[in-house]
């Protein structure tokens, strides 16, 4: 039975799991990872090196396997750690002409987005307030004068 983009059904092998683990740690997408290959493309070209299951098979394996789904997050963040290297990398190395720098700077802002989104408490730009010690509240109980006679509502 093939699958839906048309690619036959890929078997979860261990050396599989590795490779998908490995490439998120390098900072590379599932999405990316699990793409189709072009056609004629030889597997050592391939960003796995391998045919991989499809994004949609990588997820189900996920909700099924609580010990790789352990790993898999574990790889993300080392990939997001990469990504975050990388911000650095694109601003130092830009050429000064004026395509090069709007690439470059999309290229870091989409970066620095998904970064904020993905591991907002360490690289959001919003302020977490902590409070400690103790908050003391003073109730105290008036009560209402009678007014005068002679006055409105008195």
């Amino acid at each position: 039975m093939r699958r839906r983009d048309g690619r036959p059904p890929v078997a979860w092998t261990e050396e599989i799991e590795g490779r998908l683990l490995e490439l998120l740690e390098q900072g590379w997408s599932l999405s990316a990872i699990t793409q189709q290959p072009a056609e004629g493309t030889p597997e050592s070209e391939y960003p796995a090196g391998m045919v991989m299951p499809s994004k949609m098979g990588v997820l189900r394996r996920l909700r099924e396997d609580q010990e790789l789904r352990k790993r898999y997050e574990l790889a993300k963040m080392l990939g997001i750690e990469v990504l975050a290297d990388e911000l650095c990398d694109l601003a130092d190395e830009v050429p000064a002409k004026k395509q090069a720098v709007m690439k470059a700077r999309l290229q870091i802002d989409t970066r620095k987005w998904l970064l904020m989104k993905l591991l907002p408490h360490k690289y959001g730009d919003t302020l977490a307030l902590k409070h400690t010690g103790d908050v003391h509240v003073t109730l105290k109980q008036f009560t209402a004068k009678p007014k005068p006679e002679g006055t409105p509502g008195g």
